[in-house]
């Protein structure tokens, strides 16, 4: 079950007010699991972006009662995506997040809940498969359409991609994209400006040796 709101102010009326403080930290976001179930997936992303990229809670779970994850690299308008313990799914849209605390309540996954047999079902996108083909793993991950400046959250989340042929699928509109890719000795690559639709993209020794190069 889906809902999507699509203003702060709607927000407020309908789920109650997500409570926001702010907290010490580089740019980013904590959000903090207030209510009494657990929150077992949480997709961030950019308003107006297609892609919500991975699960920011990779392997792990948000606890009730005052569990808490922070997502580096986000500041900016978002839209944010949750299903908790019984399956229940949220979607709350168009939120201004840098530096704060975002707190979910009981009202607001109940209000979220009893708002889902009016709403439309999310859109399903095309699948994205990067396959690291090199002999490095690879640590971070970012997309960003070509001409948004903003690369929002690492789509690895909490995970790696292994060398020698470790994949993730990102669900991404088809359009044109630039990658960045940071390997585990750091070394940084960015790709600009590829065509992406239900393909999959190789990154291969090659790809991270020229592209380190260049950089230096």
């Amino acid at each position: 079950m889906t809902v999507r709101f699509s203003t702060i102010a709607a927000i407020a009326a309908t789920m109650g007010t997500l409570l926001v403080a702010s907290i010490a930290s580089a740019q980013g976001v904590r959000l903090v699991n207030d209510s009494s179930w657990n929150i077992n997936n949480l997709y961030l992303s950019p308003t107006g972006n297609a892609l919500w990229g991975p699960d920011q809670l990779g392997q792990h779970i948000l606890e009730s009662n005052g569990g808490s994850v922070d997502i580096p690299d986000a500041c900016g308008y978002y839209d944010l995506r949750f299903v908790d313990e019984d399956d229940d799914e949220c979607v709350v849209s168009n939120i201004h997040l840098c530096n704060e605390a975002v707190s979910i309540s009981d009202q607001d996954l109940l209000h979220c809940v009893g708002a889902t047999e009016v709403q439309p079902a999310a859109p399903v996108y095309p699948v994205v498969r990067l396959v690291n083909q090199s002999d490095w793993n690879i640590n971070n991950l970012f997309l960003s359409p070509t001409g948004n400046a903003r690369w929002g959250p690492d789509q690895l989340g909490q995970n790696i991609l292994p060398a020698n042929g470790g994949w993730v699928e990102i669900p991404a509109a088809c359009g044109y994209y630039d990658l960045r890719f940071l390997d585990e000795d750091a070394d940084e690559c960015v790709v600009s400006n590829i065509h992406l639709c239900n393909e999959a993209v190789s990154i291969s020794n090659t790809d991270l040796l020229q592209c380190t190069a260049a950089s230096q």
